[in-house]
């Protein structure tokens, strides 16, 4: 019996500890790069595959945020280009 308990506890173990290595391999790969972003060099955010329904949910999601604020960014620089040019106009009125 004791050897059947060991068996059992052994089994436990290994699969748990599968279950959470296939876990904690997408959220690492978000982890990386989520820290890669970088708007400035217009780096966003790939997204990853995975079986899993809620990682995919949250990698899917973090990828439209990214690209929508790559978006928002975009437009923040033409808005300030406009305004830019509006001014040299305006100065070019007064001359």
């Amino acid at each position: 019996m004791p050897k059947l308990a060991a068996l059992y506890i052994v089994a436990v173990l290994w699969t748990t500890y599968r279950v959470s290595k296939q876990i904690s391999k997408p959220i690492y790969r978000i982890y990386e790069q989520v820290g890669n972003i970088d708007l400035k060099e217009k780096k966003g955010f790939q997204g990853i595959e995975t079986n899993i329904y809620e990682l995919q949910f949250l990698s899917d999601s973090i990828k439209d945020m990214s690209e929508e604020l790559q978006e928002s960014l975009q437009q923040i620089i033409t808005l300030k280009e406009y305004e830019l040019h509006a001014q040299m106009l305006a100065l070019q009125a007064q001359m």
